[in-house]
Formats: C-alpha cells, structure tokens, sequence
C-alpha cells in the first residue's frame, strides 16, 4: 500500500489540472484509512484466490447486461461445503448510501451464482460490496435478510424505460 500511495502522491506532484491532483489525493486518503485495516473480517479464513472472470463478467438483471468487475473472489470450505465468497471495492466522490452498495452486492452475488455455482455454493456471508469512500460494506446476507432495501432490479427496470 507504501508503494502505491507513493506512486499516486508522484502522480499527483507531476499533474497540471487541479481535478486530476484531486483525484489522487482522494486516492491517498482512501488508501490511508485503510492502512492499518483488517481486511479478514470480510473474508472466512483458509481462503484460496479463485480466477475472476475477465473476459466475460457480465450479468443479466431483468433483461439488461451489467458489468460485474469483482476485485477478490475466493473460495472456501464451510460445514463440508465448497463456498464461494467475492469482495467488490466500489466508489463515489461522497460516498454510497447503503442500499446503493447493497445494488452492487446483488450484481455481485449474480455473478457468483452465474460463473461459479457449478462448482461451489455462493455465500450470502462472504458476498459484500464495500464503498471504500466511507467504510460501508453490505453483504447479500444483510440484504437477504431485508436489513437493506433492494433495489437493484427496480433501478434496472426505471433505467431501461428511460433508454428504451
């Protein structure tokens, strides 16, 4: 993470246009917070970093194509059962509200159940989308549980009767 922050803060040195030095200094405070962070709580232990799916990582949600770009898919045993888990690291200048990174965690656990439900179990548990902008982080079972308002597929079905 020393790497890239100094990477960023050398960007940002050489950048003319102000916006752009902004953005890399958001980079650099989001990587600070995250500096001495924890990340095994968002993940069950003796994980195995799977293939993500580069070339085809596409879902559909009510007859429309989404771009599902996971950073970590792992997998894992559980109770004698082959587990998949996946984390998506999302962004927004001021940050997500939490059921707009719940959408994220809906595509995502599709995803799963699309490019590896054949060989593992999908994990409700260690499904998340995480807004790195404010620290937010939802999983498929928050939302399963109706902890957080779905709204995937509604904010689909609004999109495309605005573009058809």
């Amino acid at each position: 993470m020393i790497k890239k922050k100094k990477e960023l803060a050398h960007k940002a040195r050489k950048e003319m246009r102000k916006q752009t030095k902004d953005m890399y200094d958001r980079n650099i405070n989001i990587l600070d917070k995250y500096e001495d962070f924890d990340f095994n709580k968002w993940q069950p232990e003796n994980i195995t970093f799977e293939r993500k799916n580069q070339t085809n990582s596409i879902v559909k949600v009510t007859g429309l194509e989404l771009k599902v770009m996971p950073h970590h898919v792992f997998s894992f045993v559980k109770d004698d059962v082959k587990q998949i888990g996946a984390i998506w690291f999302v962004a927004k200048l001021k940050g997500f509200r939490n059921d707009e990174v719940g959408m994220f965690t809906d595509a995502l656990f599709s995803y799963l159940k699309r490019y590896h439900a054949k060989d593992y179990k999908p994990s409700s548990e260690y499904c998340l989308a995480v807004d790195v902008s404010n620290g937010i982080a939802i999983t498929q079972r928050q939302l399963e549980a109706g902890e957080i308002n779905r709204m995937l597929e509604s904010t689909v079905a609004e999109l495309k009767r605005i573009i058809q």
